[in-house]
């Protein structure tokens, strides 16, 4: 069971601070300001200080575990507020669409407080956007909107990872410092996606928030083979 990042720390650390700027300019907007609180911006830049000085270096293994447990925790009530907003445009943009709004997640039962149900929820995000491209700019899910819920998926996933290992590891100070490197591509992610909800038609805005870590093609999941009908003799 891997807790390593996809990116090195410095890498998401500078992607992060490419974020938090952008933010901190729109941190006045009506739009972007209703759905992020100053607390958030105040706890990135916090988390990005702490993984760019090597903090975790210094933890002990009891409070890796607290930490990565509340890593856990903060990522997935972000992703969830995230579903929730696609979902919530979903309905809106799509009114008398039951098809599209459930390939957007509407109807699903996503609870906040389940790992597995929320990981299940983004994917389901990634698979409505492939099958409905022309739909999915309209809830924020352009090939730069897939690229920011794949990476919530791979945080949640090294987080959670790293929570279940720092109750045993040997290696609790490298652990710790995995599972901060996720938060923070999570948070970057989520701010991100938040952008994409505010700033839909301002594509110069938009541009300020583009990730600049290396970027590829975010595929759908395989559709399951269908069954061979018996032939009759």
């Amino acid at each position: 069971m891997s807790t390593k990042p996809t990116h090195s720390t410095l890498a998401i650390a500078e992607d992060a601070r490419h974020v938090l700027a952008a933010a901190k300019e729109d941190a006045h907007d009506a739009q972007f300001k209703k759905r992020v609180g100053s607390h958030e911006l105040s706890q990135f830049e916090a988390d990005i200080a702490a993984l760019e000085a090597g903090e975790t270096a210094r933890t002990t293994r009891l409070h890796a575990k607290v930490a990565a447990g509340a890593h856990v925790a903060d990522a997935r009530a972000q992703a969830h507020d995230v579903i929730e907003g696609v979902r919530e445009d979903a309905r809106i943009a799509f009114d008398g669409k039951g098809e599209i709004q459930k390939a957007f997640g509407v109807g699903m039962r996503v609870s906040y407080d389940s790992t597995p149900q929320v990981k299940e929820a983004l994917r389901v995000l990634i698979d409505g956007a492939h099958e409905h491209a022309a739909e999915a700019k309209a809830v924020g899910l352009d090939t730069h909107g897939l690229h920011d819920v794949e990476h919530m998926i791979h945080a949640l996933e090294g987080l959670d990872a790293a929570h279940v290992l720092t109750a045993t590891a040997r290696h609790a100070n490298s652990t710790a410092t995995d599972s901060l490197a996720h938060k923070v591509e999570h948070e970057a992610a989520h701010l991100r996606l938040i952008a994409r909800r505010a700033f839909k038609k301002d594509e110069a805005k938009l541009a300020r928030y583009r990730s600049t870590l290396p970027r590829h093609e975010v595929k759908p999941r395989a559709k399951p083979a269908q069954p061979i009908a018996p032939t009759t003799p």
